[in-house]
């Protein structure tokens, strides 16, 4: 994949470098409830569903948004892949408690993430950072709602097979 740099410094990098150093610092701020490996895990299903969902949506044929300014990926895109999504499901599975959870509050604690993530998405369609070409902040809520769902799928996974003292407790 061939990365171009911005066309220009506007409000689009410049909120997503403030927003990055922001969120990464609450990253390494914040006390850490999850292993490596389960950071590991959630930080790779994080960046498959970005690429996975940005090579569906945002490409011809179906063209439903685009990011920053250019039609091509930039340097930016990629920023935003590897660094720009997995902190918002860190911080959701960081603060998650299985067990101090019911099924109610499960399915409002996914509600509440997808919608708070969807409030930072239409600031960056404000910003310039997401043109909409047919997609709708709707779908994005909905989409959320699948993302935080496999996240906490995820690391449930995790933490039953590491509770089964396997080569997995070794992580």
């Amino acid at each position: 994949m061939l990365l171009y740099p911005p066309k220009k410094m506007d409000e689009n990098e410049i909120f997503v470098i403030i927003l990055l150093v922001f969120v990464w610092i609450l990253v390494f701020a914040i006390q850490r409830h999850l292993s490596a490996l389960e950071i590991f895990l959630i930080w790779t299903l994080n960046v498959y569903l970005v690429f996975t969902a940005d090579m569906s949506l945002a490409v011809p044929p179906v063209e439903l948004y685009d990011t920053m300014d250019r039609l091509e990926h930039e340097i930016f895109d990629f920023i935003m892949f590897f660094f720009g999504y997995f902190p918002f499901a860190y911080f959701a599975m960081n603060y998650f408690k299985p067990r101090a959870f019911s099924k109610k509050q499960i399915v409002l604690f996914i509600i509440v993430c997808a919608f708070l993530t969807t409030i930072l998405e239409w600031v960056a369609v404000e910003l310039n950072v997401f043109t909409f070409n047919g997609w709708k902040s709707y779908m994005s809520f909905l989409v959320y709602i699948v993302v935080y769902s496999l996240n906490l799928l995820l690391l449930l996974y995790i933490k039953s097979k590491r509770s089964k003292k396997s080569l997995w407790t070794k992580f």
